[in-house]
């Protein structure tokens, strides 16, 4: 089958997202957490961790910017003004919003409102958290452990959403596969592997697609490869539904494998 017979069966998967009530159940349950250690508050920046606990997805940047949890019920959305209007539009968990200008110091404004111990978001960039690490009011301990103990259990509607994300990439690789020809490049498979992604309602987000000995390299070769029958074939790809990503790697030979090939394999 061709890329473009394939493309015209894909059709949009369906999965429900993560609903605002599980988003507060979850920061419910991370307030718990911080009480019962001690924890007066918790700095969740632009990383995975602040989509899990308020739906609110940002991209990081030099710009501090996302969410101020407190254990006594604050939510303190901190973004810079002129994100403001795109911000709002992007709440899902009501909490109030602070500003700060670009002439103006974002970590002061963090140490206006904290006090105490403040848990840091383990994905944030080091020079934010040494910032927060270097105002005086405020205790800075790690929040890792506390939010993998959360995280690492899936709730029945995570799982839901990971195995329609996984089962649509797993099509792709399957549609990959059928559509090998003598002379396709690999970033012509690449192409149809991020449009077949959107055809099937996945934002793309990585793929690697190698032929013969660019397969031994884990991460590709800086240039491109086109297929001849007997080479090995290395397809790595993957997408996000609701946030939530898939990732499926497969290496086959393209023909009839050799001795070495089947070893290899």
């Amino acid at each position: 089958m061709d890329y473009d017979k394939a493309l015209a069966g894909l059709s949009k998967v369906e999965a429900p997202a993560i609903t605002p009530s599980e988003l507060a159940g979850r920061i419910d349950t991370l307030r718990a957490a911080m009480r019962a250690g001690g924890i007066a508050w918790t700095w969740l920046d632009a990383t995975s961790s602040l989509a899990y606990y308020t739906g609110l997805a940002l991209k990081p940047s030099e710009r501090l910017h996302g969410a101020l949890v407190g254990s006594d019920g604050t939510l303190l959305y901190v973004t810079p003004n002129f994100e403001r209007p795109k911000l709002e539009t992007m709440i899902r968990l009501p909490g109030e919003i602070a500003v700060w200008e670009e002439d103006a110091d974002p970590f002061a404004l963090i140490a206006g409102r904290a006090r105490g111990r403040i848990a840091l978001d383990p994905a944030m960039a080091f020079g934010f958290a040494a910032r927060i690490m270097a105002v005086p009011e405020l205790q800075a301990v790690p929040a890792g452990a506390m939010i993998a103990a959360q995280r690492r259990i899936k709730s029945a509607t995570e799982v839901a959403i990971i195995r329609t994300a996984m089962e649509a990439s797993h099509r792709v690789q399957k549609a990959v596969h059928a559509g090998l020809r003598p002379g396709i490049s690999a970033r012509e498979v690449g192409d149809f592997v991020n449009v077949a992604h959107l055809a099937l309602g996945l934002s793309p987000v990585f793929v690697a697609v190698q032929f013969g000995e660019a397969t031994a390299y884990p991460h590709g070769v800086p240039y491109t490869q086109t297929l001849a029958e007997g080479d090995m074939v290395l397809v790595d790809l993957g997408g996000t539904l609701h946030d939530y990503h898939s990732d499926i790697t497969r290496t086959y030979v393209y023909g009839r494998p050799t001795a070495r090939q089947r070893h290899l394999w």
